[in-house]
């Protein structure tokens, strides 16, 4: 199994932890398979976190990006939601702020190499796959909710239930 798909799984299993209450068998072994993916997970996270120099030029980027973007009444920037990301608003024609960015870039050209790098190598990272011993579930344990649709077939998919 994939990284990136034990990630997608560790959250599952953390979903399915804080809404089901009722069984607690099947609760337990669903901690226990969480529990054999965490240190990945937590590893995964850490080589995420940005060094300082990342932080200090993503910390430039949006005071670049806040001080060309529209304003609104109150002089705070106006920001749109995008397919789900945050941006803001009266970037794409703005002159300056075009000049400014630019400028910035050439500036930080190794840092910007730098995430790209790391973006990179932990993206192939995440594509690797990851042998995990997985505790199987007997189905007769799965509560009726999860019985049917995406959480059952996912569990299927990466070999949790117990073969009859």
């Amino acid at each position: 199994m994939k990284k990136i798909d034990l990630i997608s799984a560790y959250n599952i299993f953390e979903m399915i932890l804080e809404k089901n209450k009722k069984n607690v068998k099947f609760n337990y072994l669903v901690a226990i398979n969480k529990s054999k993916i965490e240190p990945i997970k937590k590893i995964i996270e850490n080589i995420q976190k940005p060094s300082e120099s990342q932080t200090e030029y993503e910390r430039r980027r949006i005071e670049v990006c806040q001080a060309h973007c529209d304003k609104d009444e109150n002089g705070e920037p106006v920001i749109k939601d995008v397919m789900g990301k945050q941006i803001y608003s009266g970037l794409n024609d703005n002159e300056e702020f075009k000049k400014r960015y630019n400028e910035l870039n050439e500036e930080c050209k190794s840092v910007i190499e730098e995430i790209e790098n790391k973006q990179k190598q932990l993206s192939e990272l995440l594509n690797e796959d990851e042998d995990i011993d997985w505790k199987k579930i007997d189905i007769d344990l799965f509560p009726d909710d999860l019985l049917e649709g995406n959480i059952i077939e996912f569990f299927i998919k990466i070999g949790l239930i117990k073969e009859i």
